[in-house]
């Protein structure tokens, strides 16, 4: 008897392994087949930045971020001080100084070009010191007007002061900067 109990466990074990096998396999087959096919979309690659002259990174030709080479010129920029005192090209509000110790000052990148002209409207004038000039070609003074160029990119300063020959100067100072068209203006009181 022990042996037919056995055979019929057995017999019946088999069968409710077939029946889960059947009944597993069934199942997946329902769920593969209700579920909806999911539509693949390809995935859309980024579009790329192409460079140009706003995109806030120094690329193409650029000399600085956004400026220089195919660009608009950089921006010229004006220390303070200079290398010889305050700097009569700094800031836009009329200036008055005591004459001594002023330098003319300002940086210009590569690309750039920067031109001021200076125009007596009432006093002595003004003296450039002598040994005191660097980057700028000045041209002679003559009937109260004088212009300094930057020819070359860099920083350019020279030693401004008041004539000694009278009492303060009043001068208005012309500004060209990257044009050949006044850009700006600003008045200079030395003395």
């Amino acid at each position: 008897m022990k042996t037919i109990k056995y055979k019929f466990k057995m017999v019946k074990s088999s069968k409710l392994l077939s029946f889960i096998f059947l009944f597993s396999l069934l199942l997946g087959v329902y769920e593969i087949s209700s579920c909806k096919k999911k539509e693949v979309v390809p995935s859309t690659p980024p579009i790329p930045v192409l460079p140009s002259c706003n995109d806030g990174i120094k690329n193409q030709d650029e000399v600085e971020i956004d400026c220089g080479g195919t660009c608009n010129p950089c921006t010229i920029k004006y220390p303070n001080p200079g290398n010889f005192g305050i700097n009569l090209l700094y800031g836009t509000d009329t200036l008055r100084t005591d004459g001594t110790g002023n330098s003319l000052s300002a940086t210009v990148p590569v690309g750039s070009s920067f031109k001021v002209e200076f125009n007596l409207i009432s006093g002595p004038g003004w003296l450039i010191e002598a040994g005191n000039s660097f980057g700028w070609v000045i041209s002679n003074y003559s009937n109260g007007q004088q212009t300094f160029k930057i020819q070359n990119p860099g920083t350019a300063d020279v030693t401004i002061i008041k004539s000694p020959f009278g009492g303060a100067s009043t001068i208005l100072l012309k500004y060209f900067e990257n044009s050949t068209s006044e850009t700006r203006r600003k008045i200079i009181v030395l003395g």
